[in-house]
């Protein structure tokens, strides 16, 4: 049967991604077959640029993921009524199906996967560049599962690619089992593929997962294990820490000195760089944050603002006045028509939101409400300030992975293996914290270093720094099951004083005792996926 061969790989792998290629909804005529691809380095080239190409779609790190993990947590609420789906995700009134494309994408992603790594060995092509490519694709499709496996637990485990759809069915595997096979896979990568330092990928490949890479995503796979009690193993908060520690000790990445030129325009693919997706200013290969992320009464962007996502009052209240991740972070500070005049002006948090929130940057006068409708900033991170972007063709890339990641997931894991804290997991801490504050990194200061505190402070400083750190690039709430009873309770203390006519905290009173069920660690899966696979279990509370 050739039917199949009627869309080129091409467009199938890059160009096709609104056709549902995952293995449970794939047409007959989307399957790859050995007999008409994959023959040159060319082919496998382009068959993984496609893996890395689902990275950016919506359902993705360019909207779900985001959602997922930043609307659920204390540092972003919305504008919209109580009821809409943005407000549900906000005070965890999650629905049957919420994140239902998530599900989708990532099979769509693995199935590319698994054509790679069934298919390059047989091309005719360098040997290097071929476990490059091998190495691409299984680094690619175990941050699928490990993303799939914090978002619902076990999960079908498809290692090979669709040949037919004899069979629709596909079992859940255990959650431990998820974890094995992802282990497994960057274990091999990591040892066996040969693949390169972040450093030395020449410009047109920048973007391509590296060593760090690979050492990253395994230490971080191996500390949400550890922290899980229904899979973790003896020794997994060591084996995070000895391949952190090998992700520091060969220097391939580093903390540059500036948070503020971190994620410039012009300085991206900096050394703190780790793992992004590559953006831009072509449509159709370019991001698309800013219509979401930027505060929506500006002039000084390529468009008004849908402000999808406003800043939680309380969590922006918590930088301190030095802390340069605020600036950085909010976009708090911006051009707007007054009249006739274009005015600076910038974000009061102590000011009614009611009467007006911002004030005029040359006099200090409150600007009124009716003037500036914006109860809270919406966030800086990751938008475009070119006048001339355009949606779908924006150029900030956006980050998955970098070096601060590291060091403090290394403190992380050290206070967890050694019962609290050592000088050793202090300093993995400050450095990040001193970068922050404008602070020589290596450089102990006692204005901004933490100390002297025991275990559970410890964690509570982690938790509060990577917070800030990250916020915006999607760890909220994948962070927030390694700190639960922490995450949950800030969560909860965001809504207090919750008001359904402002947008600057959740607009219901969140209940601790409710969310902290387990019910609340695993997502639902949809009425479409269960009915598509009769094999498939809903998550426990969920049914």
């Amino acid at each position: 049967m050739k039917t199949n061969k009627i869309l080129s790989a091409f467009l199938i792998l890059v160009l096709a991604t609104g056709c549902h290629d995952e293995f449970l909804q794939d047409k007959a005529y989307s399957i790859i077959t050995e007999d008409n691809y994959f023959k040159t380095s060319s082919d496998a080239l382009t068959a993984v640029n496609g893996i890395y190409k689902t990275l950016g779609d919506g359902n993705m790190y360019q909207r779900d993921l985001l959602m997922l993990n930043e609307f659920t947590s204390e540092a972003v609420t919305t504008r919209l009524e109580v009821g809409s789906a943005y407000s549900n995700w906000d005070t965890w009134n999650y629905q049957i199906g919420y994140f239902s494309g998530i599900y989708s994408n990532h099979y769509r992603m693995i199935e590319r996967a698994n054509q790679v790594i069934k298919n390059v060995p047989k091309c005719e092509m360098l040997e290097s560049l071929k476990q490059r490519v091998i190495g691409e694709a299984t680094f690619l499709r175990a941050l699928a599962y490990f993303n799939l496996v914090r978002i619902y637990g076990g999960v079908p485990l498809k290692l090979d690619p669709t040949t037919d759809f004899k069979t629709l069915e596909f079992p859940r595997a255990s959650a431990a089992e998820v974890y094995a096979q992802i282990i497994k896979d960057l274990t091999w990568v990591y040892e066996s593929a040969g693949m390169p330092k972040t450093r030395a990928y020449a410009t047109a490949d920048k973007g391509r997962a590296g060593r760090s890479a690979v050492q990253t995503l395994l230490g971080k796979v191996y500390l949400t294990r550890a922290s899980d009690a229904t899979v973790s193993q003896s020794g997994d908060y060591q084996k995070a820490i000895d391949i952190l520690k090998a992700c520091v000790t060969e220097g391939d990445r580093s903390l540059i000195p500036s948070y503020s030129s971190l994620f410039s325009m012009t300085n991206e693919n900096n050394a703190e760089i780790i793992f992004d997706i590559q953006y831009m200013r072509k449509a159709g290969l370019g991001g698309n944050l800013t219509p979401f992320l930027a505060t929506n009464v500006t002039q000084e962007l390529y468009m008004i603002s849908y402000y999808d996502y406003p800043a939680d009052i309380t969590f922006y209240k918590s930088f301190e006045p030095d802390d340069q991740r605020r600036a950085v972070t909010f976009h708090d500070r911006m051009k707007v028509k007054i009249g006739s005049a274009t005015v600076e002006v910038y974000f009061d948090p102590n000011a009614d939101p009611l009467v007006g929130a911002w004030k005029r940057a040359d006099d200090n006068t409150l600007v009124p409400r009716a003037t500036v409708d914006a109860p809270v900033p919406g966030f800086r991170k990751f938008i475009d300030t070119d006048i001339t972007a355009r949606g779908d063709a924006e150029e900030p890339n956006y980050v998955i992975l970098r070096y601060s990641d590291v060091l403090l997931m290394l403190a992380e894991a050290i206070n967890e293996a050694n019962n609290g804290p050592t000088a050793e997991a202090y300093n993995y801490l400050n450095m990040v914290r001193r970068r922050a504050f404008g602070k020589p990194i290596d450089t102990p200061d006692p204005t901004v270093d933490y100390a002297n505190l025991n275990k559970a402070g410890f964690s509570l400083a982690v938790y509060t720094e990577r917070r800030k750190e990250f916020v915006i690039e999607g760890h909220a709430w994948f962070d927030g099951k390694r700190f639960w009873e922490i995450f949950t309770q800030k969560v909860a203390e965001s809504s207090i004083g919750a008001n359904p006519n402002i947008s600057n905290r959740p607009k219901q009173v969140i209940d601790l005792n409710t969310i902290r069920q387990d019910k609340y660690k695993l997502m639902t899966f949809s009425i479409t996926q269960l009915e598509l696979n009769k094999a498939l279990v809903q998550n426990p509370g969920w049914e």
